[in-house]
């Protein structure tokens, strides 16, 4: 559900930096991935404008909403890079095959990785998440609930500061109206 809502959270933003209630048409069903880089995209060129306007003039004669709206672009242009590998361990926890013991047994530490939180808790239970890739290796991880859980809290962290600085931006752009 994090991961969707992030999802969401993009659309979102994707809304904002476009300025249309149809965006929805584009959005709807785009991946992470895709969602994303446009994001990044449309915040680099706005951010691009910007600079070059500050160059151009001074500074002092910006509104507050302009003030405003260039901050909720470097916020979410910093949360934007914590997204693809959350992203990569999502993926192996939603669509890899779990099993409760290692299908390699002897040579578990050989064939499968701990997920990137290591071991959180020594004594917690270790399941086996076993994701195919095309053009490409299997990639098996151990992961407890603990660590899925932590991965969870992440992603909404990033959705929660995403959301944050947007309704921010709303904020400031209904205080000139």
């Amino acid at each position: 559900m994090a991961s969707a809502e992030l999802e969401e959270e993009l659309r979102c933003a994707l809304s904002e930096l476009i300025g249309g209630d149809q965006i929805w048409i584009i959005a709807e069903g785009q991946s992470l991935d895709w969602l994303a880089s446009y994001v990044k995209l449309l915040i680099a060129s706005e951010l691009e404008t910007y600079e070059a306007l500050i160059e151009r003039e001074d500074s002092s004669k910006h509104s507050s909403w302009r003030r405003k709206r260039h901050e909720y672009l470097l916020s979410i242009s910093g949360c934007l890079p914590k997204i693809p590998p959350l992203r990569d361990s999502r993926n192996v926890v939603v669509h890899g095959i779990w099993y409760r013991e290692c299908l390699f047994r002897h040579e578990c530490k050989e064939y499968c990785s701990d997920s990137p939180y290591g071991r959180l808790d020594k004594d917690a239970v270790m399941y086996h998440a076993d994701r195919s890739r095309m053009r490409r290796e299997s990639s098996r991880q151990r992961w407890s609930i603990p660590q899925v859980e932590r991965l969870a809290d992440e992603i909404t962290a990033i959705r929660s500061r995403l959301q944050r600085a947007r309704w921010d931006m709303m904020l400031a752009s209904t205080d000139n109206v």
